[in-house]
C-alpha cells in the first residue's frame, strides 16, 4: 500500500499552516503594529514556501494560506460593517495579491537561471501588477507599506512611485530566495554562502537608498507655510446612530466641538473631520451662516464637511471651503464611494481644487479617496498645491485597517510631492509631509485640537511625468528577459523539508489557534503601538462586542409639544438635518406645498415635493402624510432594507415594504432640494 498520498497530504497541510503563520508575521509589519523587520521576514518566508513548492497546486494552496494570515488581522476592523465586508476584503486580497505573487514566485525561480534576470523580471512584474491594481481601485501594496515605516528608504517613491519602491523590495526578496533555493554554486565558508544569498536583498536596499537620496537632491526647496488646525472630536459611531434618540448627546457634542475650535484660534485654516457632526450642516441656512460668521469674526478659513442631498434624494458626502471673508468657494462631493458602507450615497462627478485664498488651492479627499491613485493625481494635475484628507476611521475602532488607510495615504503624498492635512475623527491627526512622514499632533482615539504647519508646493514629481510610460517599459523588458533567459535545471529542494512533515499537525494546530487570536488581538497590539496600552483589552471588546446604544425610554417625547400635531414630525425632520424652527407652522393638516414654503421661511431649509409615482423612496428623511392625515417622517437608507416610518405623535417607528407606502396613503413627500454654492449668499 502506497504512503505517498497521506505523506503528501500531511506535507501540504503543514505547508499551508506554515503559510498562515508566515502571513501573520507579514501582517505584523504593516502600519498600525509596525514590526517592519518581522513583516519583511514574513514576505521572504512566503516567497521561499511558494518557490519551493513541488507543484502548481501546492503553490496555490500556500498562497491562499498566506493571504488569509496577512489579511485577516487587517480586515478585522471592518466587522462593524457586517461579516460580508471583511470576508470580501480577504477574498479580494487573496485573489489579486497573494495568489498572483505566490504563483509568480513558483514559476520565476524555475524560469530564470540568472539572479540578475530573476531580479529584473521580478521588479517588472511587481510594478506592472501594482499599477494595474491602482487602475482597478484595489491598491494592495504590501511591500511598499512596509517601507512607509522606513522613510529613509521610501523617499524614492517621488521618482518611481510606490509601485516602484515596492517592486524593488519584492525583487530583492525573490532573488535572495532564488539563491537560497538554488544553493551555493561552490563550497566555501558559511559566511560566504550567506553573503551570496542576501546580496540581492542588500542591493535592493542600496538602490532604495540611492533613489531616496536622488529624490531629496532633486526636489525643490520648502514651500510657503500655512498654519492648520483640526478639531479631532473622537466621537464614536454610537453618537451618529443615537443622536436623534438620545436628547443629550448633541449638546455634549456641541460643547466638545466648541472647546476644540477655541483652542485653534489664530490658525489660518481649520479642517473638520469627515461629516463631523452628522447633521447636514451646509444644507441649511443657519448652518452655512454659522460658519460664515465664524470665519469673518476669527479671520480664519475653513474646510467644512457635511452631508448634502442630491437630485435623487440621496445623501452625498461633501466638503466646502469658506474664506476669511465668509465667502464660499465650491463644494467637493465624494466621487469614489467606499464599497458596501457607502453604496446608498450619491457620488460626485470629478475632482477640482478648492481655493481658500489667493495662494492656497486645496485638493480635498474624503475618506478612501486619499488612498486611491486617481483622485490625488487629478487634483495635482488641476494645480492643487496642498492636499487635505478628511476621514472618519473611528468606525473601525482600533483596527489595523485605519492605519493601512493612513499608510497608503502617506505613499500617495510621496508620489504626488504634496503635503497632506490628515484630519481624522479619532486621530492621530496631523501633517503628512511630501516625503510621506507623519507628524501627529493629536493622540490616537482622544479628543484634541491638532495644530501644525504645512507647506504648499507647485512642482510636479518625476513619477507623475514617468507614470504613463513605466508599465510599458517594464512589459517590454519582461518580454525580452523571458525570451533570452535560459531554462535552468529542475529544482532539487522539496516543497517542505522532510523533517518538517512530522510537525505538520503541530503547525496546523498552531495556525488554527494563532489566526483567530492574532485577528482578535490585533486591536490590542494597535493600541500598544499607536494608542494607550491601558485601553488594549477595551479595544478588543469594543470591536467584537460593541458598545451598547443607550436610548431614552420615550425617544420622541422631546419633539412633541404645542397644540399643532404636525409640530412633532417637523421638529424630528429638522433635527435630522440639524435645523430648527424659528417661526410658526401653518395649521394642522396643511397641504405639503404650504408646509414646504413655511419650512423655507421659518427653518431655512429648501424642500421639494416628490410623487411616489415619479421617484423611489428617498434615502434621506422625508415628510409625508398618511391617509389618516397624520404627518410622519420616513426614509429608506438603502434599497435592501425596509422603509422606516416614524410617528412622533404615537412615539413609535415601524418598518414597511416600499410597496406598502400606497397602503399607508403616502403618495408624495417633501425632501430637501439640492443646494449649490452659488445659492449660498454672504449672510449678514
Amino acid at each position: 500500500m502506497s504512503t505517498t498520498t497521506p505523506t503528501g497530504g500531511r506535507a501540504l497541510a503543514g505547508g499551508v499552516a506554515l503559510a498562515v503563520l508566515v502571513g501573520l508575521a507579514a501582517a505584523a509589519g504593516q502600519s498600525g503594529i509596525g514590526w517592519t523587520w518581522v513583516g519583511l521576514a514574513g514576505l521572504a518566508s512566503f516567497a521561499w514556501l511558494t518557490a519551493t513548492a513541488s507543484s502548481w497546486w501546492r503553490a496555490l494552496c500556500v498562497a491562499v494560506g498566506f493571504g488569509v494570515g496577512l489579511l485577516a488581522p487587517i480586515s478585522a476592523g471592518m466587522a462593524s460593517w457586517g461579516l460580508t465586508v471583511p470576508l470580501t476584503f480577504v477574498g479580494l486580497g487573496v485573489g489579486v495579491y497573494a495568489i498572483p505573487a505566490g504563483l509568480w514566485a513558483y514559476w520565476a525561480v524555475r524560469r530564470f537561471a540568472s539572479p540578475w534576470t530573476l531580479g529584473a523580471a521580478g521588479a517588472c512584474v511587481s510594478l506592472v501588477g501594482q499599477e494595474l491594481l491602482d487602475v482597478a481601485g484595489l491598491p494592495y501594496k504590501g511591500e511598499a507599506l512596509l517601507l512607509v515605516e522606513l522613510p529613509a528608504l521610501a523617499a524614492g517613491a517621488r521618482l518611481v512611485g510606490s509601485s516602484g519602491i515596492g517592486a524593488l523590495l519584492a525583487a530583492g526578496v525573490l532573488t535572495s530566495v532564488g539563491r537560497l533555493v538554488a544553493g551555493s554554486p561552490a563550497p566555501g565558508p558559511a559566511w560566504r554562502r550567506v553573503g551570496v544569498i542576501i546580496a540581492p536583498l542588500a542591493l535592493a536596499v542600496t538602490l532604495l537608498l540611492a533613489l531616496a537620496g536622488a529624490a531629496h537632491l532633486t526636489a525643490p526647496a520648502a514651500g510657503a507655510p500655512l498654519e492648520v488646525g483640526v478639531p479631532q472630536i473622537n466621537v464614536g459611531r454610537d453618537y451618529y446612530e443615537g443622536r436623534l434618540v438620545h436628547g443629550q448627546v448633541e449638546g455634549l457634542f456641541d460643547r466638545r466641538f466648541a472647546a476644540l475650535l477655541a483652542q485653534l484660534d489664530g490658525a489660518a485654516l481649520v479642517v473638520t473631520t469627515e461629516t463631523y457632526d452628522g447633521r447636514f450642516s451646509l444644507l441649511t441656512r443657519d448652518g452655512r451662516r454659522w460658519w460664515q460668521i465664524w470665519a469673518r469674526e476669527r479671520g480664519q478659513a475653513a474646510l467644512v464637511t457635511s452631508f448634502l442631498v442630491d437630485d435623487a434624494a440621496r445623501r452625498t458626502n461633501a466638503i466646502a471651503a469658506v474664506d476669511t471673508a465668509g465667502r464660499w468657494h465650491g463644494v467637493h462631493h465624494k466621487v469614489e464611494l467606499a464599497p458596501f458602507g457607502e453604496a446608498p450615497l450619491g457620488a460626485g462627478r470629478d475632482h477640482a481644487p478648492l481655493p481658500v485664498d489667493t495662494q492656497t488651492r486645496i485638493g480635498a479627499l474624503i475618506c478612501n479617496e486619499s488612498l486611491l491613485a486617481r483622485p490625488g493625481r487629478r487634483l495635482v494635475e488641476a494645480d492643487a498645491n496642498l492636499l487635505a484628507a478628511t476621514v472618519n476611521d473611528v468606525s473601525f475602532g482600533s483596527g489595523m485597517v485605519a492605519f493601512a488607510h493612513l499608510g497608503l495615504t502617506r505613499l500617495r503624498a510621496l508620489e504626488l510631492g504634496r503635503d497632506m492635512i490628515w484630519a481624522s475623527n479619532a486621530g492621530p491627526s496631523g501633517r503628512i509631509d511630501r516625503w510621506g512622514r507623519l507628524n501627529p499632533r493629536a493622540p490616537f482615539r482622544y479628543p484634541a485640537a491638532s495644530r501644525f504647519t504645512v507647506e504648499r508646493h507647485d512642482d510636479r514629481t518625476p513619477y507623475l511625468t514617468l507614470r504613463p510610460t513605466l508599465p510599458w517599459l517594464c512589459l517590454a523588458m519582461l518580454a525580452l528577459l523571458a525570451w533570452r533567459a535560459a531554462r535552468p535545471s529542475p529544482l532539487a529542494t522539496p516543497a517542505l523539508p522532510r523533517r518538517l512533515v512530522r510537525f505538520a499537525p503541530l503547525l496546523a494546530g498552531a495556525a488554527m489557534i494563532l489566526l483567530p487570536a492574532a485577528t482578535l488581538g490585533s486591536f490590542a497590539l494597535v493600541e500598544r503601538s499607536e494608542g494607550d496600552a491601558r485601553r488594549a483589552w477595551l479595544a478588543v471588546r469594543e470591536a467584537w462586542v460593541g458598545q451598547p446604544l443607550v436610548v431614552e425610554a420615550e425617544p420622541y417625547a422631546r419633539f412633541r409639544g404645542g397644540g399643532n400635531p404636525d409640530l412633532g414630525a417637523v421638529a424630528y425632520f429638522l433635527a435630522y438635518y440639524g435645523a430648527r424652527l424659528d417661526g410658526p407652522l401653518p395649521a394642522a393638516g396643511a397641504p405639503l406645498d404650504e408646509l414646504g414654503r413655511s419650512l423655507a421661511d421659518s427653518a431655512g431649509i429648501v424642500v421639494a415635493r416628490r410623487s411616489r409615482d415619479e421617484a423611489p423612496p428617498p434615502r434621506v428623511a422625508a415628510l409625508a402624510r398618511l391617509s389618516s392625515g397624520e404627518l410622519v417622517v420616513f426614509n429608506q437608507p438603502s434599497a435592501t432594507v425596509p422603509v422606516r416610518v416614524v410617528s412622533v405623535e404615537r412615539g413609535e417607528a415601524v418598518f414597511v415594504a416600499p410597496t406598502s407606502l400606497g397602503e399607508l396613503g403616502i403618495r408624495e413627500w417633501l425632501v430637501p432640494a439640492p443646494v449649490l454654492p452659488e445659492r449660498w449668499p454672504l449672510e449678514e
